[in-house]
């Protein structure tokens, strides 16, 4: 009998454990620090177009939860607070628990849990835009490389030349690392 009772409550268990991984629904937990007590807006892309499909008041912590209780289509997605910020992620099968912390000015701090897609695009945004910041730096204002000797202004173009190198490379690793991930076969579209 003791047997008999360890086991139902053994099935209970598990059967409760299975109830809260629910495959059929949506559930995106979102803190963002710096955007306390803000309207944040969940967004899909849809045919160049973008289309707000839900959203919460953040808490006085900056943190809200969006959940439905069917899966989202999967696709790209945003996250919008009026009237500049924009966090765009890539919501595939794994939607049931997904979390984000978005260090806002800082791609590098941002974490992402339960998105595999979403983890692989910020890890490949993040790496694309310190190259791009290099880059940014070395460009001269066409007043400013007129005062440049044309040695020093080939050497900038060499410079950057092969930073633009470096990126495409980095382009390349994560296609290659992730190949067969949606995020892998985004990253090879854009």
């Amino acid at each position: 009998m003791k047997y008999n009772i360890l086991i139902i409550m053994s099935l209970l268990f598990l059967a409760k454990m299975e109830a809260k991984n629910k495959t059929g629904e949506f559930n995106l937990k979102v803190e963002i620090p710096t955007k306390q007590e803000k309207m944040l807006y969940l967004g899909q892309y849809w045919k160049k177009v973008t289309y707000a499909i839900d959203s919460i008041q953040l808490d006085k912590k900056g943190t809200g939860r969006f959940s439905s209780p069917k899966k989202l289509a999967e696709g790209q997605y945003f996250l919008y607070i009026k009237p500049s910020f924009r966090a765009d992620i890539l919501i595939g099968e794994e939607q049931n628990n997904i979390e984000l912390l978005i260090k806002e000015g800082s791609l590098s701090q941002n974490k992402v849990k339960g998105s595999k897609d979403t983890k692989i695009i910020w890890e490949y945004l993040s790496g694309t835009d310190a190259i791009n910041q290099e880059i940014e730096k070395l460009n001269k204002k066409p007043e400013e490389r007129e005062k440049l000797t044309e040695s020093e202004v080939n050497d900038l173009d060499k410079q950057i030349a092969g930073l633009k190198e470096r990126s495409e490379q980095f382009t390349e690793s994560i296609v290659k690392e992730y190949s067969g991930t949606w995020a892998s076969a985004f990253i090879k579209g854009m």
